[in-house]
């Protein structure tokens, strides 16, 4: 899932760059987006699964 949205988020992106300029930089700028929007993501699934075993630990 989160490998989906990063291409997907790397293919939208390098759109949106690319109508702004016909370069190499979007092509570079579209790569960082996708790897930052999968940094975003696994960081709050991290979040996620840290708050549920948490949560699910027996108290002593």
């Amino acid at each position: 899932m989160i490998r989906v949205s990063g291409i997907l988020g790397l293919i939208a992106s390098y759109y949106i760059y690319s109508q702004v300029t016909d370069n190499v930089v979007a092509v570079i700028l579209a790569l960082g987006t996708g790897y930052l929007l999968m940094f975003i993501l696994s960081s709050l699934v991290e979040r996620q699964i840290h708050r549920k075993s948490h949560t699910s630990m027996p108290e002593r």
